[in-house]
Protein backbone atom coordinates (compact mmCIF):
# COMPACT_ATOMS: atom_id res chain seq x y z
CA UNK A 1 0.00 0.00 0.00
CA UNK A 2 3.00 2.51 0.76
CA UNK A 3 4.21 1.43 -2.74
CA UNK A 4 1.11 2.49 -4.15
CA UNK A 5 0.88 5.56 -2.46
CA UNK A 6 4.47 6.92 -3.01
CA UNK A 7 3.81 5.70 -6.95
CA UNK A 8 0.54 8.26 -6.92
CA UNK A 9 2.13 10.78 -5.38
CA UNK A 10 5.56 10.55 -7.70
CA UNK A 11 3.11 10.59 -10.95
CA UNK A 12 0.89 13.31 -9.83
CA UNK A 13 3.99 15.93 -8.65
CA UNK A 14 6.04 14.60 -12.07
CA UNK A 15 2.69 16.56 -14.12
CA UNK A 16 3.38 13.25 -16.63
CA UNK A 17 -0.29 12.82 -18.03
CA UNK A 18 -0.49 8.88 -19.57
CA UNK A 19 -2.65 6.31 -18.54
CA UNK A 20 -1.65 3.45 -15.86
CA UNK A 21 -2.19 -0.30 -15.74
CA UNK A 22 -1.92 -2.39 -12.36
CA UNK A 23 -1.88 -6.38 -12.31
CA UNK A 24 -3.97 -6.97 -9.17
CA UNK A 25 -3.05 -3.66 -6.73
CA UNK A 26 -4.65 -5.53 -3.59
CA UNK A 27 -3.30 -8.88 -3.74
CA UNK A 28 -2.91 -10.02 0.26
CA UNK A 29 -4.84 -6.59 1.72
CA UNK A 30 -7.77 -7.29 3.88
CA UNK A 31 -10.87 -5.42 2.80
CA UNK A 32 -10.89 -2.30 4.38
CA UNK A 33 -7.80 -1.56 2.66
CA UNK A 34 -9.33 -2.77 -0.75
CA UNK A 35 -11.67 -0.31 -0.56
CA UNK A 36 -9.65 2.48 0.15
CA UNK A 37 -7.59 1.72 -2.81
CA UNK A 38 -10.63 1.25 -5.49
CA UNK A 39 -11.45 4.22 -4.36
CA UNK A 40 -8.49 5.69 -4.39
CA UNK A 41 -8.05 4.87 -8.36
CA UNK A 42 -11.26 6.00 -8.92
CA UNK A 43 -10.43 9.27 -8.03
CA UNK A 44 -7.16 8.68 -9.76
CA UNK A 45 -9.33 7.77 -13.35
CA UNK A 46 -10.83 11.29 -13.36
CA UNK A 47 -6.96 13.01 -14.53
CA UNK A 48 -6.18 10.00 -16.97
CA UNK A 49 -6.83 6.61 -17.85
CA UNK A 50 -6.49 3.77 -15.22
CA UNK A 51 -6.61 -0.03 -16.44
CA UNK A 52 -6.79 -2.83 -13.58
CA UNK A 53 -6.26 -6.54 -13.97
CA UNK A 54 -8.20 -8.32 -11.33
CA UNK A 55 -9.11 -11.58 -10.31
CA UNK A 56 -10.23 -10.14 -6.77
CA UNK A 57 -13.95 -10.07 -6.45
CA UNK A 58 -14.37 -8.51 -4.00
CA UNK A 59 -11.59 -5.63 -5.22
CA UNK A 60 -14.30 -5.64 -8.20
CA UNK A 61 -17.23 -4.70 -5.83
CA UNK A 62 -15.39 -1.94 -4.10
CA UNK A 63 -14.25 -0.27 -7.87
CA UNK A 64 -17.79 -0.61 -9.13
CA UNK A 65 -19.63 0.79 -6.31
CA UNK A 66 -16.54 3.78 -6.17
CA UNK A 67 -17.08 3.87 -9.72
CA UNK A 68 -21.03 5.09 -9.41
CA UNK A 69 -19.42 7.33 -6.42
CA UNK A 70 -17.43 9.34 -8.26
CA UNK A 71 -18.42 8.97 -12.12
CA UNK A 72 -21.91 9.94 -11.33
Amino acid sequence: MIALAVFLTEIRISGINKGIVFDDPVNSLDNDRKRQIADRLMKESLDRQVIIFTHDLVFFYHLKNSSKKHLH
